[in-house]
């Protein structure tokens, strides 16, 4: 078995370059378009680091992919309350600042059962170690990635 570092300083660099291309899109609207790249790219590095077989890799993409999906359709969200927050920094009410905390967590608390349902999956055709450095891989990426978003977003005025 291989023993894997922390993502070396060539993959972050990587990672960044991508997630920076993405979030910096002039057009909001344009990110659905380039959120798809940022998939391509972090399959990539699941891939990399992962050190799978032949026969876990069969089990692994599908049940991966399929996880990637419902992930995705709930950044969705997040990208709506994130260009709503763009857009009207500086004009939210206290009632939309309200409701925009609350889908907030909405997002968050879903994207936490989706975790968790994934786990379930993953732990019945992965090794327990296997699918803890897969958790890790994907907080090390979304972690970039909320770094950089959170660069872009202003506070609420």
């Amino acid at each position: 078995m291989t023993t894997i570092r922390i993502l070396g300083p060539a993959t972050w660099a990587m990672l960044m370059l991508v997630v920076s291309h993405t979030l910096m899109a002039a057009d909001w609207s344009e990110i659905a378009l380039t959120r798809s790249a940022v998939q391509q790219d972090r399959q990539a590095i699941v891939a990399k680091f992962m050190d799978l077989n032949e026969s876990q890799s069969r089990v692994f993409w599908p049940v991966y992919r399929e996880y990637r999906s419902a992930v995705a359709a709930a950044d969705d969200r997040m990208v709506a309350i994130t260009e709503t927050l763009m857009e009207r920094h500086n004009a939210i009410g206290d009632r939309e600042a309200d409701d925009l905390v609350d889908q907030y967590l909405r997002f968050e608390q879903e994207k936490l059962e989706l975790q968790y349902t994934y786990l379930k999956q993953f732990r019945k055709i992965l090794p327990f170690k296997q699918v803890a450095r897969l958790f890790q891989l994907e907080n090390k990426m979304d972690a970039v990635v909320r770094y950089e978003l959170a660069t872009k977003v202003p506070l609420v005025d």
